[in-house]
This record gives C-alpha cells, sequence and structure tokens, in this order.
C-alpha cells in the first residue's frame, strides 16, 4: 500500500515534469470566420498545436516561424477543397503568464470554384452506354464544387475501369483548368490504354525445391484469357497460402505488349519447423496448466506434402486448484500428412490419426481417432467445400454414474463403453472478409453438416447440422461493429440417445460470455458435491453484437475497448429453444493487438434466468453466478 509520503512525492514529480518546458509554449489555438472547413480538418495538418486537455501533457513550444508556415497550409488546404480565393490574415498572439500563447487565426474563405464540365479523352473505343456507366462510377457533376480528392479519385476510378476491361498497362493524366474570373473549373482525364492484354504462361524464377508445375496449377485463368487485374492478385494470394515461400512477387513484363509473360519470383522459406509454446488456462470450473510442440516439414518427400505432428500434454484440474474434485492429465496428439493439388487439380486431402485424453465435469476419457479429409476451394478461393470421414473409439473411466443417469437426466446416459463414433460431415465456407484475424469488414458463413452412421463404422445414427453467420462494418476510422448468429440442432436417429461427444455446449471467451467455458449447458447436481455437472444438448442458438473501438496506440500497437451483447441457450431438444426467453448478458473486453492476434481479457454479467427453475419448468444452468471472466487469445468471433 502507498504511503502518504510515497504519494506526495509522486504527486511533485509529475507537476515538476509537467513545469518543466519552452519558455513560450501555446496554450490555445483559435479559427475564425471558417464555414466550409471544420476546425479539426483545418489544425489537423499543422504543425502549431495547442495544449491537449490533458492534465499531465507536455507543452508545445511555440515557434514564429511554425505558424507562418501554417498559414500557407491552411490556404493550400482551401485551394484543395476549391476556395482559391481563401487567405488568412496575419495572427493575432497574446502572451500570458508563465509563457502561455493563445494565438487567433482569421480566414477569409472567399466564393468557391465549381465545375463546369469532365473531358474523358482517349476512349473512342467505349460505347454510349459503357460511358454513361462510366460517368456514374466517377460520379463527378456540373456545378459541384471542386475538391481535388475527389478528382484524385476518378483518375483512380478510369485506371481501374481500364485494366477490369484487358487493358492491363492503362495510365491516366489529369489536367485542371481554372477560369478564376469566372470561377469555373474543368477537368480533363485523359487515358492511355496501351495494349489490349491476353495473359499466357508463367516466368518462374527463386522456387527452389517447390515443383514449378504445382505453381503453375495455381494459376486462375487459361492461356489466352483475358487480362484481370484481381487474376494477380488471386496468384499471389494462392503461393503466399502454399506456405513455403518467404518471398512472393507476381507482375507483368515490361515494356507493354499484348500477350506477356507474368513474372513470378520467389523465395523459399524454411520447409522444417519446430515451434514450442506453453500455457496456464483458467476458467471457473476448470484450470489447467498446458505445454505444446509442434514440428513440420512442409515439403515431405516432394509434391509440397505436408507432415505435421503435434502435441499438447496438460494437467487438469476441476473445478479449481483449491477444490480439486477431480484432477488429472490431458493430452491431445495428432499426426497429419496433407497432400495438395491432389490428381494436378485444387483438391486437396488429407489423412489425420490423434490421440485424446481429458478431464471433463463428470467423466473422463481417452482413445485414439482417425479423419480422411477432402477439400476444394471455389469463386475466387472465396468459398471452400469439405468431405470428411470420422472415427473415433472411446473407453470411459471415473464416470459419475449419479449425474449421468438415464432415469434423471432429459438426454440419457450418452455412454457407449466401447464408444465407437464414426460419422460424414460436409462443410461450405465463404469468407469474404477482409483479414481473417480481427476483421473489420465483410461477411463470414459456415455451415456444417454432419450424418452419424453405423455404415461407415460408428454405434450411433444422427443429424447435426451448425450454420454459423458473422459479420463486420467500420463505423470510421476505428469503430467496427460485429455481429453473429448461431444455431445447431442434433437429431439422434432410430430411438437412440445422442452420442455425449457430439451435443453442444456454450458459454466462454469465443461464445456466449455470460458463462464460464461450457457452462451453458443442460445440466444435473451431483447428489454428494452439489456440483452442476454440464451435460450438453440437441439444440442451441447464440447471437452476439459487439463494437470494437481502438483507443490508442501502445508500444506500436492499438488497445481496443469492446462492449458486447449475448444472447443464447442450449436445450435438451431443439423444440424446447424459446427465443422470448434466452440468456441475456452484457459485459465489455480489453483487447491488445499483437501479430498473432488480440491478447482479450473481460467481463460478462447476465441479466436474467438467475433462478434455479426457468421457462418451460426446466433447470436454469449455473443459477445464481451472474458474472463471469475470460482471459484469451484471438477476437471472440
Amino acid at each position: 500500500m502507498w504511503r502518504g509520503s510515497q504519494l506526495l512525492l509522486l504527486l511533485a514529480l509529475c507537476l515538476a515534469g509537467c513545469a518543466h518546458g519552452p519558455d513560450r509554449w501555446v496554450h490555445h489555438l483559435e479559427l475564425r470566420r471558417n464555414r466550409a472547413l471544420s476546425d479539426k480538418e483545418i489544425t489537423s495538418g499543422l504543425a502549431t498545436r495547442a495544449r491537449s486537455w490533458w492534465p499531465f501533457a507536455a507543452r508545445p513550444e511555440y515557434v514564429p516561424s511554425d505558424l507562418e508556415v501554417d498559414r500557407r497550409r491552411i490556404e493550400r488546404l482551401y485551394a484543395e477543397r476549391g476556395y482559391f480565393e481563401a487567405r488568412v490574415d496575419p495572427p493575432e498572439v497574446k502572451v500570458g503568464k508563465n509563457g502561455a500563447v493563445d494565438i487567433t487565426l482569421d480566414i477569409e474563405e472567399g466564393e468557391p470554384t465549381r465545375v463546369h464540365d469532365l473531358r474523358l479523352q482517349g476512349l473512342p473505343w467505349i460505347s454510349d452506354r459503357a460511358m454513361k456507366r462510366l460517368r456514374a462510377k466517377l460520379d463527378i457533376k456540373a456545378g459541384e464544387r471542386v475538391d481535388y480528392r475527389r478528382w484524385d479519385e476518378a483518375q483512380r476510378t478510369l485506371t481501374t475501369f481500364l485494366r477490369e476491361h484487358g487493358y492491363a498497362y492503362a495510365k491516366v493524366s489529369a489536367a485542371i483548368w481554372v477560369v478564376r474570373a469566372q470561377r469555373q473549373a474543368e477537368l480533363v482525364l485523359t487515358a492511355r490504354p496501351g495494349p489490349l492484354v491476353s495473359l499466357h504462361g508463367l516466368a518462374i524464377s527463386g522456387a527452389g525445391p517447390i515443383p514449378e508445375r504445382l505453381i503453375v496449377l495455381q494459376r486462375p485463368w487459361r492461356t489466352g484469357e483475358l487480362y484481370r487485374p484481381d487474376g494477380l492478385s488471386l496468384l499471389a494470394r494462392r503461393l503466399n497460402a502454399m506456405g513455403v515461400f518467404s518471398m512472393v512477387s507476381v507482375s507483368l513484363a515490361q515494356p507493354p505488349q499484348p500477350d506477356p509473360e507474368v513474372q513470378v519470383r520467389l523465395a523459399t522459406g524454411r520447409l522444417r519447423r519446430l515451434r514450442l509454446g506453453g500455457g496456464v488456462g483458467v476458467e471457473r470450473r476448470r484450470q489447467e496448466v498446458r505445454l505444446h510442440a509442434e514440428w513440420s516439414h512442409r515439403n515431405f518427400l516432394g509434391g509440397l506434402r505436408t507432415l505435421r505432428f503435434d502435441v499438447k500434454p496438460a494437467w487438469v484440474v476441476v473445478p479449481a486448484v483449491w477444490d480439486a474434485q477431480r484432477n488429472g492429465p490431458a493430452v491431445t496428439a495428432v499426426a497429419e500428412l496433407l497432400q495438395p493439388f491432389l490428381f494436378n487439380t485444387l483438391f486437396s486431402g488429407s489423412v489425420l490419426a490423434g490421440y485424446d485424453l481429458d478431464v471433463k465435469e463428470g467423466y473422463r476419457y481417452h482413445g485414439p481417432r482417425t479423419r480422411l479429409l477432402v477439400e476444394r476451394p471455389a469463386w475466387g478461393d472465396l468459398l471452400r467445400f469439405g468431405l470428411s470421414w470420422n472415427l473415433q473409439y472411446l473407453r470411459f473411466f471415473d464416470i459419475n454414474s449419479a449425474v449421468f443417469n438415464p432415469a434423471t437426466t432429459p438426454l440419457g446416459f450418452g455412454f457407449r463403453d466401447n464408444y465407437r463414433l464414426a460419422w460424414l460431415e460436409q462443410s461450405a465456407i465463404l469468407d469474404w472478409r477482409d483479414q481473417p484475424l480481427d476483421a473489420r469488414r465483410g461477411v463470414y458463413l459456415e455451415t456444417r453438416l454432419e450424418e452419424g452412421l453405423v455404415e461407415v463404422g460408428g454405434d450411433f445414427r444422427y443429424l447435426k447440422i451448425t450454420p454459423d453467420l458473422r459479420g463486420y462494418l467500420p463505423l470510421g476510422g476505428r469503430l467496427t461493429l460485429a455481429a453473429r448468429a448461431m444455431l445447431g440442432w442434433l437429431k439422434p436417429l432410430g430411438g437412440q440417445e445422442s452420442a455425449v461427444t457430439r451435443r453442444y455446449a456454450l458459454g466462454g471467451p469465443t461464445s456466449h460470455r455470460g458463462f464460464s467455458y461450457g457452462r451453458l449447458s443442460p445440466q444435473a447436481p451431483d447428489p454428494i458435491t452439489g456440483e452442476r455437472i454440464p451435460l450438453g444438448g440437441c439444440g442451441a442458438v447464440l447471437f452476439s453484437v459487439e463494437a470494437r473501438l481502438r483507443m490508442f496506440q501502445l508500444f506500436g500497437y492499438w488497445l481496443n475497448l469492446v462492449p458486447f451483447f449475448d444472447a443464447g441457450d442450449v436445450t435438451p431438444q431443439l423444440q424446447d429453444l424459446d427465443l422470448r426467453a434466452l440468456h441475456l448478458a452484457v459485459g465489455g473486453s480489453l483487447a491488445y493487438e499483437t501479430p498473432i492476434g488480440a491478447l482479450r481479457t473481460g467481463v460478462g454479467v447476465r441479466l436474467n434466468r438467475l433462478d434455479p427453475i426457468g421457462p418451460g419448468g426446466l433447470p436454469n444452468p449455473d443459477p445464481g453466478e451472474r458474472v463471469a471472466f475470460h482471459l484469451t487469445l484471438g477476437a471472440a468471433f
């Protein structure tokens, strides 16, 4: 605890630091008679700045020469906005106590210059209909105020228009003719389209041990196809996604020509990688210490095959170290062989073998699993389709039979010993986000369809469907609105019980944040300890909305404030869901952006359904537990 003398010393140091500064400093900067442009728009580009409202902020030095330059800056800014007659009067400077300087700038804006005409030159090949669409895209109309920013954008729009029509080397120059006496301006955009380009082969350099045929296979165009600018960028993305190149450069050969080679310059990165790590997981009902080791070979036996070994050992305590009702080792071990470009196509396949040992509330299990997966991208790699066969064999032990009792729980026992589960899964993923980590714009839609079948090796028959929709909308430069909607339906077939490891459970930092991990679920009380054990459910729904506000940068990375609202439920059957009585929670997180994702900590507060019995007479999960804390790496969704 701080003592009084220490606090006084700290305050004195702060005041001393604030007192030290230039002899004359800018206390206040006032702009007068500016109507067309706001104070913020004008002062953001000036060297002369007034002192911040923050009491410990540094005192900005008053430099008369900077102020004279700033007068010219303001006049240039007004000229860029079409006010060619704008003038800034000599400043009024008043020096007060302690060298504080108050500055007043009077601005004579004058009348704006307006657009008289927009002329497009160098486009004799374009039809009248296409010209009409182009002018609509340029969106510059006679009579509007001159704005050089709009004209720069028009120049870029015309360049993009030409390149989208196959003129890969197109350039556009802009000239502005101003008649100041009449306050009118004419904009002339002159296009130099160059040759109409069709794409053919690749000139590849720096591929190293990677077969060139696999690089050519990434080409998203056919020989002789008309140039499209997104074709080259898609090729670059695909080459980067191969994960073996430290540098990728894709460009057209020079000088301009109608059938150029596409030059692909590459640098091969490390093909063998070893990653080691560890961490601590702390949830209200589960705590663990874990390690992580991963070794991968990106070109195993050639052909760009990837061989990967991943081991995650841990020691798990449930629910807490100071109340260890269950504890023991856990491990997830995986060996995977990935073969891209099956039969010289864009299909990729993988074979996975794994082993799991885990500690759950109410039981423990261990056993092997395997998976065969085939995937293919489509629609410019925005879509990805997958088909897999999965087999899992588990042995359960240390089962709390008083909780998982078919006579007392709404879902039944859900175990078979031995427990053999086999299913087919089809997936479709549409990823239209600007970036997978910390998305700020776009849409993500994932749908998974799962069929448990005896015919493919399992003991359970069921159908499981899980669509998940996410959207991201930027609101200004620092604020992003993100929303998510997820539905889950698990239907046992043939009068069977649902498989316990395939049921839904929500809660945690990437789910419903009003609950700890996996706690939003049908629960049954342990008759000895009184603890509520989650059983999982066959119906689930989740809605989440959050606002991601970038507040300020700390050591070069953004610190975000993220208020959120979550609504959801998990029920024994889908028909038990009541959208009018979902579990509601509000809260907030602090997220610190890093190169590997956002380090996020937050708290969620439940708003309703805290009583033991909920709607329909079903028990509420975790009654009375209003607050949940979370710490994780990465965004919630």
